[in-house]
């Protein structure tokens, strides 16, 4: 740290500080290896196909499309138990 406020480069100031802030995260990725990653592309992915399907007539339809999208492939859509989570995000 010493030697990046002797540097003066803003550029390495500003890693400096942000390495600092999320040190404990970061270290925690190393221990753990684990990753909201998986679970931020689904939910990008989700908005993207709700972006797309704007024009859908309900609900069922707009849920089977995510579900194939994201490979879950069910004959009927009823079939599968709604998701909690799928129904916050839409909604």
């Amino acid at each position: 740290m010493y030697q990046v406020r002797k540097a003066g480069i803003p550029e390495f100031l500003k890693l400096a500080k942000t390495t600092n802030k999320w040190e404990r995260e970061i270290l925690n990725y190393f221990r753990t290896f684990l990753s909201n990653g998986p679970i931020e592309g689904v939910i990008n992915k989700v908005k993207l196909i709700k972006r797309i399907t704007y024009d859908l007539p309900n609900f069922e339809h707009l849920r089977a499309r995510i579900l194939i999208e994201c490979g879950c492939h069910h004959s009927s859509p009823k079939i599968v138990k709604e998701p909690l989570v799928l129904n916050r995000i839409i909604k």
